[in-house]
């Protein structure tokens, strides 16, 4: 144990697994980074176990905008798409929807980021409310970004993908909205960058 407890100071960084168990349990494995000494190969995980419902693990979907969308740059995107995640179920009035804004490297995992604000009788509900958060044009998790095709090339935008700004990426989550039969927004919280989002 002497010899191993010298190669502790070699780890780098602690993976953080979140474990949900029950009927629907998933692993997910954000990353792990260890440097190895020439003796010894250990990964020391830091796990967390939590009991989710179906309204807590969430359902990620696809949305594509099929009509053109001008920047405030003058770019106009001939379509887009939006992946987004969503919690719980809209009411017949659409009144009950939480929009959560990510941040600049945030996605729209928000219960992997905001973990302590879901829950019964916490501020994110999916037992009363249906919560929304979507990832944000230009971002790299799944909505139109750099890594898409520039339909006027066949290949990915990359460098050249156009200027966006706030009002832009708050636009495009409008058209989700409408698209999802929201009414109203009960509440919409996000931090730095989600939180621009918010105040525009």
């Amino acid at each position: 144990m002497g010899r191993n407890r010298g190669f502790l100071n070699h780890l780098t960084s602690i993976a953080i697994i979140t474990i949900a168990t029950g009927s629907n349990a998933h692993f997910k494995i954000k990353r792990i980074r260890v440097t190895i000494n020439m003796e010894y190969f250990i990964v020391i995980l830091c796990c967390c176990g939590i009991s989710k419902n179906d309204k807590m693990i969430g359902k990620t979907t696809l949305f594509k905008l099929n009509q053109p969308f001008t920047t405030e740059s003058g770019y106009t995107f001939p379509s887009l798409e939006v992946t987004y995640k969503t919690w719980g179920t809209l009411n017949e009035d659409g009144s009950n929807a939480v929009l959560i804004c990510h941040a600049l490297t945030g996605n729209a995992d928000a219960d992997e980021w905001f973990p302590g604000l879901f829950a019964d009788k916490k501020i994110l509900n999916p037992e009363e409310q249906f919560i929304i958060c979507s990832n944000v044009l230009g971002g790299c998790y799944g909505s139109t970004g750099p890594v898409s095709i520039n339909p006027e090339t066949g290949k990915a935008y990359q460098a050249d993908f156009p200027k966006i700004s706030i009002r832009d990426m708050v636009r495009v989550q409008q058209l989700l909205l409408n698209n999802l039969g929201v009414e109203s927004i009960e509440l919409a919280i996000g931090g730095s960058m989600g939180g621009m989002q918010v105040l525009e």
